[in-house]
């Protein structure tokens, strides 16, 4: 068996940093958020003792692209629930809320107003 090593020099990018491909966390303590297109990639601290309602905005409203995803972790006491806007469907098996405290879910958008939620890591 042989191997062909090919020049990584191309590959180099002085922009990119190890801070750059770290993951923000955006930490939510109210009991009502909307997603946005600038939470992707980051993960989402909902902290509320209290019940949280997540809307996950129409097409319309906030043009996220198909294929984006989302990392939601409940980390206080209240429920994390996911509410489609009006022509919105969230489609997944954990059902539309998430499991419990410190439980992580991923909800990505398959298509125009199509999501997906599922637990993730």
């Amino acid at each position: 068996m042989s191997f062909t090593q090919i020049p990584t020099s191309g590959f180099t990018d002085a922009s990119i940093t190890e801070a750059k491909r770290s993951t923000d966390v955006i930490t939510v303590t109210s009991t009502t958020y909307t997603l946005a297109a600038s939470d992707a990639g980051a993960l989402l601290s909902l902290d509320s003792a209290s019940a949280i309602t997540v809307t996950v905005p129409a097409n319309s409203t906030a043009a996220i692209d198909t294929g984006t995803s989302f990392r939601i972790a409940q980390t206080g006491a209240g429920t994390v629930t996911f509410s489609p806007a009006m022509g919105v469907t969230i489609e997944g098996l954990i059902g539309s809320s998430t499991l419990g405290q410190y439980s992580v879910v991923g909800l990505v958008k398959r298509a125009t107003d199509d999501w997906l939620l599922a637990p993730a890591t």
